[in-house]
């Protein structure tokens, strides 16, 4: 049986502002609730489908809301997405669910994000990896589906990949935004047939938190220069890979 979906009395106050902070990040970027919230709740003493019960529906508030307008997204990305990664991340979630031991892809996650963002520090190094995700695309997104099925951490990859698609941050934002999207979507539908009792209607506050912290990052996006923006992708990516690492190995 799943634990209570509130263990302490600790986490009343830490869930709120740990779904603030992440929505916060993922209204700039297109992610984060899924990969800074999975750890945090994870250390605050919840099982994995608890916290995807949790953040799944404050990701999907705060992705409609980026979505919101019509503005361009890479279409051609989102189709190899819903084909590729998204049959992957319903097979990862499924062996998770099921209780097989994956605790070895947090490291290997964490390994890559580590990598890939030290080699988005230089130029000449971001223009080889773009040359690289575009030539082995099919073999990315399905290794980023399984990763995210197994670890809720794909995000950071996601990222990655559409920043090696376009140098647009509104586009950037979208295509990341739907394909999370996506994602969450994915796993809802896997987690409400599987293990329906996790959802608790105590946590419908949650997602109005997000409503809120998107409408704040979203105008600190407004004053992002596309180099600065840039900047907050690399940052991310780095900081995605030490969490990462760090809850992994600690």
């Amino acid at each position: 049986m799943p634990s209570e979906i509130v263990p302490n009395a600790g986490l009343y106050l830490y869930l709120p502002l740990a779904v603030l902070i992440c929505s916060i990040v993922q209204s700039l970027v297109g992610v984060g609730l899924l990969l800074f919230g999975t750890p945090t709740l994870l250390l605050l003493g919840m099982e994995f489908g608890e916290t995807l019960a949790v953040l799944l529906p404050c990701s999907v508030t705060v992705n409609l809301c980026q979505l919101h307008g019509g503005l361009p997204c890479n279409k051609q990305a989102i189709l190899r997405i819903a084909r590729i990664t998204l049959p992957m991340i319903f097979l990862g979630l499924l062996t998770t669910l099921w209780g097989m031991d994956t605790r070895w892809m947090p490291i290997v996650v964490g390994f890559a994000l580590l990598g890939l963002g030290v080699l988005r520090l230089s130029s000449r190094a971001l223009a080889w990896l773009n040359r690289v995700v575009a030539s082995y695309q099919n073999t990315y997104l399905a290794v980023m589906g399984l990763a995210h099925g197994l670890s809720n951490m794909g995000g950071g990859l996601l990222v990655v990949y559409a920043g090696t698609l376009s140098d647009d941050k509104e586009e950037i934002r979208r295509t990341i935004a739907l394909g999370y999207l996506a994602f969450a979507l994915t796993q809802l539908a896997t987690l409400a047939i599987n293990q329906p009792q996790l959802f608790h209607t105590g946590n419908l506050c949650l997602p109005v938190i997000s409503l809120l912290s998107y409408l704040a990052g979203n105008r600190l996006f407004q004053h992002l220069s596309t180099a600065h923006f840039g900047r907050l992708v690399t940052g991310l990516v780095l900081t995605y890979g030490v969490v990462t690492v760090g809850k992994a190995l600690g």
